[in-house]
Order: structure tokens, then sequence, then C-alpha cells
């Protein structure tokens, strides 16, 4: 795969999953305010208060317990957020400790040890020569050491 294409791939993959997120985050307040708004207070319409937004939340009442219920309500739902967050991370974390770990300089000396493995400047493709073995084992200790 080349270069432009592992790009456009991780951008790919990276606006993908972002988009998703947000979905999911805005799914989860909505439902959760549904479901909080009438624990603290009856003043108010839930689907009011999530028509109106955070920033509106004074317009809707004038009462000080029914704000201070809204904001509460507010603040669990984002608390649900974050823990549907840090569920996600903690996964993703797992699963990073769990893959293989590549050492790329390790990687290129190995190519570079079959390449003059199987090609010779001089004669075309040999099997290793004196010299090149020579070579090859100084790497390979390179590598190891």
């Amino acid at each position: 795969m080349s270069l432009t294409a592992q790009s456009c791939f991780c951008t790919l993959v990276l606006t993908s999953s972002r988009a998703i997120g947000i979905s999911i985050g805005e799914n989860i307040l909505v439902s959760q305010l549904l479901s909080q708004i009438p624990k603290f207070t009856n003043a108010v319409s839930p689907k009011a208060v999530v028509a109106s937004g955070a920033l509106d939340l004074h317009s809707l009442t004038t009462s000080s317990s029914a704000l201070h219920g809204l904001r509460q309500a507010y603040g669990l739902a984002i608390s649900a957020i974050m823990k549907c967050a840090t569920v996600t991370i903690c996964i993703s974390i797992m699963a990073t400790l769990g893959m293989q770990r590549l050492n790329l300089v390790k990687i290129s000396k190995e190519r570079e040890i079959a390449k003059e493995a199987s090609y010779d400047t001089e004669s075309g493709p040999v099997a290793f020569s004196n010299r090149q073995s020579e070579k090859a084992e100084r790497v390979r200790k390179s590598v190891e050491g």
C-alpha cells in the first residue's frame, strides 16, 4: 500500500470515528436528559429543554429550584457521556497493549540482509558469497546487539 493510500485510509478512519463518536455522545445526552429531567423538576418539559439547549435554560423557567434541577440533570447526562468515553478509551488502550511491537530499524536491516542474500551486483542473483555473508553477519549482530 502506498504512503498516499495509507494517509487517505487513516484520514477516513479518523473522520468516521469522530462522526460516530459525536452521534453516540449526542444520543446518550438526549436520552439521559429525557430520563433525568422529570426526576428533578416537573416545571419544564424534557423535550423543550432538549430543543433549547444548555445555554438557554434560564429562558425556560424563572424558578431557581427548577433551573437548579435542570442543571443537575445536565450534569448527570454529561457524566454519562464521560463514562462512555472512559470505557471506550480503556478498551482501546487494552487493544493497543495487545498489538505486536515492530522495530522499524530491525525490519529494514533484515530486508537489507535478504536483498544482499539474493543479489550480488557483480555476478547477478547468486547465493551468499564470502564477502556478503561476512557483511550479513555484522548486520545481524548489530540488530541483535
